[in-house]
């Protein structure tokens, strides 16, 4: 019987903007015993292309990074120019990491090859959600450099 992935997901070993693979391998031994391994698989090929990583987190100190978490159901928006000169929009959410899914912590858009600045970053946080409103908190930015890796901790709720 031939090996089985159980789960592949992605992530980013060197910080390079290439995806890399991590897999949960399901194998069997020559006695028939079935055993998990993980396997990753290194991708080293594509160093042409421009990738933009947002990570939203959610405000809870002035003092310490790591006391704060992600910020689930953040949405990034923008446009980037292709090297035919059209304006191509992109978007995005970051998800939780929740239940049997390992998803990434943060949003990493593809961006392709682009020779410009990222235009009109849009961040659409969600503040408050009521019956019969979505409170929505909006940052914007412009002229982002591609490959950029952004933390963006917004304020907290009552400011």
């Amino acid at each position: 019987m031939p090996d089985v992935i159980n789960s592949l997901s992605f992530l980013d070993f060197y910080q390079d903007g290439n995806l890399d693979l991590i897999a949960n391998v399901q194998k069997i031994n020559s006695e028939g015993k079935r055993y998990l391994t993980i396997q990753a698989v290194y991708n080293n090929v594509g160093y042409d292309a421009f990738f933009l990583t947002l990570t939203l987190m959610t405000y809870r100190n002035r003092v310490a990074y790591l006391d704060n978490t992600e910020y689930i159901g953040g949405v990034g928006s923008f446009y980037v120019s292709l090297l035919s000169g059209e304006l191509a929009p992109k978007t995005g959410n970051q998800m939780s990491q929740v239940g049997s899914t390992l998803q990434l912590p943060f949003i990493r858009y593809g961006l392709g090859r682009t020779n410009n600045y990222l235009t009109f970053l849009t961040i659409h946080l969600p503040r408050a959600v009521t019956a019969t409103n979505l409170d929505l908190i909006n940052f914007e930015w412009t002229s982002i450099i591609p490959n950029s890796d952004i933390l963006i901790i917004p304020p907290s709720h009552s400011s």
